[in-house]
């Protein structure tokens, strides 16, 4: 996939990614607002993913890490979103305290004050 934008809608969504792909040249997927599931096993050199500024729980789904061979950036956590990173998972209020190489997170700022 390279150089993608897509833009989802506000129903529940799903972003699959398989194995033998590979996410380039700033590819952007916005999931838009509802509870979304983003599910990538393909190589991400630089790629983005919006979740949406809302507070429906949503999942970002990675194989292992050695997947990001870049940069993959996700825009708009909450604190009831969840990466998924193997076996691993990491919450909002994980991710605040914790770098991840490879990973840059945004937060929806105004929703951790309510945690």
């Amino acid at each position: 996939l390279t150089g993608v934008t897509a833009q989802f809608g506000k129903a529940v969504d799903r972003l699959i990614v398989s194995s033998d792909s590979v996410v380039r040249q700033s590819s952007q997927f916005n999931l838009g607002r509802g509870a979304d599931l983003a599910d990538l096993d393909g190589v991400i050199r630089s790629g983005s993913i919006d979740l949406g500024s809302d507070r429906d729980t949503d999942r970002v789904v990675l194989g292992n890490r050695r997947q990001i061979k870049g940069e993959l950036t996700i825009r708009n956590f909450g604190p009831s979103d969840v990466l998924q990173i193997g076996e691993r998972e990491y919450s909002g209020l994980d991710l605040r305290s914790k770098e991840l190489k490879g990973i840059g997170v945004t937060f929806q700022e105004h929703l951790f004050c309510d945690v």
